[in-house]
């Protein structure tokens, strides 16, 4: 559904940083390396450090489960709003000095609305079109991926996708 949280399972470095978070939710969900947001289509928004912020195909995540979140009991009017939201961003750069800075200090900088990667683009969405900041509790601090994948506030969405061998 449009304004979903789509999270996607890889990169053993950042795996490996989550598993070591002192957020438990990080650490929970530490599978989870990568996070947009559903537009319709098979379309997502996206950070990724080759192109930055960009709509992509789910097509390109084929090779490696996939996961859907959703905020429950907000309008239509707000998951579309999540999506322009995140649509707004497109062009951006992704943020290497914010990925980087959130793992060595986390929870300690205030990175401000230009410091995008792929989880606070998720976060900047959902806060700018429908209000909810899911980032507000220090359980969610820094908000990886794996955080997005167990966060409280989403519902998670059954998915028949599984990687093709």
């Amino acid at each position: 559904m449009v304004g979903d949280v789509v999270v996607v399972q890889g990169k053993w470095l950042l795996n490996a940083v989550q598993l070591a978070s002192l957020s438990r939710a990080n650490r929970d969900g530490h599978e989870y390396t990568h996070a947009g947001i559903y537009v319709g289509q098979g379309v997502l928004i996206d950070a990724m450090p080759r192109g930055g912020i960009a709509r992509r195909s789910l097509a390109a995540y084929v090779n490696r489960p996939v996961g859907l979140r959703r905020l429950p009991d907000i309008s239509d009017q707000e998951r579309t709003g999540i999506a322009d939201a995140a649509a707004s961003y497109i062009g951006q750069s992704y943020s290497w000095w914010a990925a980087i800075a959130s793992k060595l200090v986390p929870a300690q900088i205030n990175l401000g609305r230009r410091a995008l990667y792929c989880s606070t683009l998720v976060a900047e969405a959902v806060e700018l079109g429908c209000g909810k900041q899911l980032d507000a509790l220090p359980t969610y601090r820094p908000l990886y991926p794996a955080a997005l994948a167990k966060h409280e506030a989403l519902d998670a969405v059954e998915l028949e996708w599984r990687p093709r061998r």
